[in-house]
């Protein structure tokens, strides 16, 4: 696969990824007067497998990288949260907890469980108050995450810091030999960019420009670090990366040019592992990795496109300048290696289902209009819509029985959306006219639109309490904007 085809023909996503705004790691480090190289730290576990957890937001600073400290939140520590180890066939009581100044939710983005667990926008907790919930988890093993969701301040909160990430876990994957001891051969890998200001301080400060396209970092962070390093036995590694942008997509490939082994998407694990030269990773989206230490060190690298302006968006790709060093991956031979054969199979199921239920349109509308234009003139906020209608509370835009099995046409015309949906997944049919990527195979809830992606959709769990599932533009500069909209589950 070369690269042309990995990042789909049209001009509308060349276009956008040419605005993401990912300089080189070199220049980001000279601009924002940071140090990198650092060991890779992962978030701490928190196993849930057998009883109740607890998860508070919490507030404080961060410094990232040797710069100045940048106000920052998370969940049980300053930045980001700990890793929730969940189990299938498990029903898990949750703690919600606000320690913040501002309301919060916490949506469990990949897990199918009714919606008054879910954590939409319906769901908030006021500063001081909790939240409890209980998971039902049952669905395959893969890798999810969990995120603040409050209508308008989820781009701002989870930019700060409210999210992380999930393993969940079950017999299936426990049969195949892959790597999964954590922090040893098994490695979650949250991806964030941040804007630096002369200090090194984190900054979200977003502009009209910056929200009709999405707000672009100076650097890409892995865990909350710039370009650090992991070191693991000399056999196979397994990279859990989770895009948890408000709106960068990464183009991601080995420096060395050696494959990258792709064994999972967003619902869980493939029915085979597939070689590829590069993976295309949108926000909400994730991949399981895995790459072959036996042949050396080597480094994750993000490809790049220089900054381009409103121009850009609608008249093409700008020039490449380059890749960011994410990881790098060196050997050690300290430690025997747990896995150094390639699975042939995974216990994932690839079979297409029969999308035999309604047939539904959804078209995500950014409003490059003169009415948006004006707003922002007038120092107000672009309003973003599906299907014309901008985000209500109080509407729901259809109704729909568990266990439906739908067509869904989702059409981004203006530049590509990475469309999520709660309560339910889905197999990529087409998209943009296209047979779907590697990464795009398999069972999915967000997906990378250009043009028009045509979904076989499954849906697959309850709405609960009088709350609504919702399905929205995963750039969350657009979610808030009320590119969102809502739907309700019968049994």
């Amino acid at each position: 696969m070369n690269r042309r085809e990995l990042l789909m023909s049209g001009s509308s996503l060349l276009a956008w990824l040419a605005t993401s705004g990912l300089v080189s790691a070199a220049n980001a480090q000279t601009a924002a007067g940071q140090v990198d190289g650092e060991e890779l730290s992962l978030p701490p576990l928190l196993d849930a497998r057998s009883g109740p957890i607890r998860l508070e937001a919490t507030a404080g600073t961060t410094v990232f990288a040797g710069g100045a400290p940048s106000s920052t939140m998370g969940f049980n520590q300053t930045y980001l949260g700990p890793t929730v180890l969940l189990r299938r066939g498990t029903n898990i009581p949750v703690r919600i907890e606000n320690g913040v100044n501002v309301p919060i939710t916490l949506h469990w983005h990949g897990l199918t469980v009714p919606s008054s667990a879910d954590g939409g926008p319906g769901t908030e907790t006021a500063p001081g108050a909790g939240r409890d919930v209980e998971l039902p988890v049952n669905q395959p093993a893969a890798t999810h995450w969990y995120h603040t969701h409050v209508h308008g301040r989820t781009a701002p909160d989870v930019y700060a810091g409210l999210a992380g990430a999930v393993i969940l876990q079950d017999d299936d994957e426990a049969g195949i030999e892959l790597p999964r001891t954590y922090g040893v051969d098994d490695f979650v890998l949250i991806l964030q960019d941040k804007r630096f200001d002369s200090s090194g301080r984190a900054v979200y400060e977003p502009g009209m420009m910056d929200v009709m396209h999405g707000f672009r970092g100076d650097a890409v962070l892995v865990n909350g670090q710039l370009r650090p390093i992991a070191k693991a036995p000399r056999g196979l590694v397994r990279l859990r990366l989770i895009n948890a942008a408000t709106s960068s997509p990464f183009d991601l490939s080995l420096e060395s040019g050696r494959p990258l082994v792709l064994i999972g998407v967003d619902q869980g694990l493939l029915d085979a592992p597939v070689e590829v030269s590069r993976v295309l990773i949108a926000p909400g989206e994730r991949v399981e990795l895995l790459v072959d230490l036996r042949l050396g060190e080597d480094r994750l690298m993000a490809a790049s496109q220089s900054s381009m302006g409103m121009g850009g968006m609608m008249g093409g790709m700008g020039g490449d300048a380059g890749s960011a060093v994410l990881l790098t991956l060196v050997p050690e031979d300290s430690q025997e290696a747990a896995v150094t054969t390639m699975p042939e199979r995974l216990p994932g199921s690839m079979v297409a289902i029969a999308a035999t239920g309604a047939r539904r349109r959804f078209l995500l509308d950014e409003g490059m209009g003169p009415m948006n234009m004006v707003r922002g003139l007038l120092g107000g906020s672009p309003v973003m819509t599906i299907n014309g209608k901008p985000y209500e509370i109080d509407r729901v835009d259809f109704s729909t029985p568990v266990g439906a099995k739908e067509h869904w046409s989702v059409v981004a015309n203006q530049m590509a959306h990475p469309f999520h949906v709660h309560g339910a997944k889905f197999q990529v049919l087409r998209n943009g006219g296209r047979e779907p990527r590697p990464e795009e195979r398999g069972w999915k809830d967000t997906v990378l639109v250009n043009g028009e992606a045509e979904l076989a959709v499954s849906i697959d769990a309850e709405t609960s309490e009088g709350l609504p599932f919702v399905f929205h533009c995963h750039i969350l500069e657009h979610e808030d904007a009320g590119m969102m909209g809502q739907f309700t589950t019968q049994v």
